[in-house]
């Protein structure tokens, strides 16, 4: 065989192997393309949706008859329970003048930590919640405190209540309520739901109806801390 012949099939022999490892990558990287979409697919289903935290406070002159009238609709109460809840101040913003809340409670042991975004409805106090527990004890609390405050935020009060929660199941829907003693504020009930974005307007709905079942009409809009704070 002559050597031109040769160097002819050594280059055709070469092209059929440029073109395999070719045909090779692009299978590979189709394949990656379709694991990488499969997996934020994945991902986003698993995405928890957006909560927010939907309720109305209503201060009582009468606890014992508002409390008659939600066990007379099925209502059932839970042993009443110690919260302190200690509120710090953004480092670079005033939560007071953006209507935001960042707080470590403490119910009995367990402890969390929460933020709430700024309200997004004027008839109930909607606003996103986000909610973390951590480790239960005293200890763990004032540490998790250390921590923000060495982060920059700043502490600016305490407040304390003796909360009985109560669930009531009424139209379809499950009502977490709480009975509190606020001093020296008084009593007062909070009607509460948990909504996503496409459930917060029924839910504020589902919150006045209720509200309008006990008789409440006068909702107090300002939180506990405000009230303590005279803001």
């Amino acid at each position: 065989m002559s050597g031109k012949m040769m160097d002819h099939k050594m280059t055709k022999v070469r092209v059929r192997h440029t073109e395999q490892l070719a045909r090779s990558a692009l299978t590979t990287h189709r394949t990656v393309l379709r694991l990488t979409a499969t997996l934020w697919a994945v991902r986003d289903k698993r995405k928890p949706p957006m909560q927010y935290e939907v309720e109305l406070k209503f201060p009582l002159a009468n606890p014992t008859g508002i409390v008659a009238k939600l066990m007379s609709l099925g209502a059932v109460a839970a042993a009443p329970v110690e919260q302190v809840d200690r509120y710090f101040n953004h480092p670079s913003r005033d939560f007071s003048q953006t209507d935001e809340a960042f707080r470590i409670r403490s119910a009995g042991e367990a402890n969390c930590v929460t933020y709430k975004g700024t309200r997004v409805d004027s008839l109930t106090k909607t606003r996103r919640e986000i909610e973390v527990a951590f480790a239960d004890g005293p200890d763990a609390a004032n540490q998790m405190a250390e921590v923000w405050q060495a982060l920059g935020f700043r502490f600016v009060s305490e407040v304390r209540k003796t909360r009985t929660p109560l669930t009531l199941d009424w139209h379809q829907r499950t009502y977490d309520i709480a009975l509190d003693e606020v001093p020296p504020l008084g009593t007062f009930l909070e009607i509460e739901l948990l909504a996503d974005e496409a459930g917060r307007v029924a839910a504020g709905d589902a919150i006045l109806a209720l509200a309008r079942e006990l008789n409440l009409t006068h909702p107090e809009h300002r939180s506990y801390l405000k009230l303590l704070l005279g803001l």
